[in-house]
Parts: structure tokens; C-alpha cells; sequence
């Protein structure tokens, strides 16, 4: 994570975060509960870009969309939950890869 990204959270936002940690790890434990083992959702919520010029080189500089792109393997990290991503194809318009996650309801 970018370090004056993380420097500029309040306690606010910390405590929301956590908040919002624990109300998710309750609704991944009463999907459990009720007979739910994994979550099968997408790897990315959109089809990946084409590289950029330059990026190739020193990689991918922008970091609202690193971060947009990874927010859903970022879930699995932060409910402390075993994951992994599968290749399932390339998207039809674009030639691009496709991916699917398949997260575990529970640690």
C-alpha cells in the first residue's frame, strides 16, 4: 500500500474499517451456518486493461485502479479467508484473460 495513503486514515476510518471487518467475518460465519462452504465471485469487476505504454516497463502507476481491479482477492485478504483464482477463459471482445475466485466461507 502507497505509505502516505496510509498515513492520511483517521482513527475514524480505522474504526470504521474494523467495524466493517467484523460485521463481514459475522455474515461469512452465518453463511457457514447455514450450509455455505465457498464464495464463487469474479477475480477482477472488470476485464482487464491493455498495458499502457511505458507501464510495462516500470509497472502500473495508477493506483485507484490497482486498487479498484484487486478489490475483490482484496476481500479474502481481509476476512483472513483461503482463496484461490482460476483462469476460466479470455473475454470475447477484448482477448483479454478472465478469472474466477472460489473463497472459503469460513478460516
Amino acid at each position: 500500500m502507497n505509505v502516505n495513503l496510509a498515513k492520511s486514515f483517521t482513527d475514524q476510518m480505522k474504526s470504521n474499517a474494523a467495524n466493517n471487518r467484523t460485521q463481514f467475518k459475522q455474515y461469512l460465519k452465518s453463511l457457514k451456518d447455514s450450509g455455505i462452504d465457498v464464495i464463487i465471485m469474479p477475480t477482477t469487476p472488470e476485464v482487464a486493461r491493455d498495458i499502457v505504454s511505458g507501464e510495462a516497463k516500470c509497472g502500473m502507476a495508477d493506483l485507484r485502479s490497482s486498487l479498484q481491479m484487486s478489490q475483490f482477492t482484496s476481500l479474502a485478504n481481509l476476512l483472513d479467508v483461503p482463496a484461490i483464482t482460476l483462469p476460466v477463459g479470455h473475454d470475447a471482445t477484448h482477448d483479454m484473460p478472465v478469472g474466477l475466485t472460489v473463497m472459503s466461507a469460513s478460516q
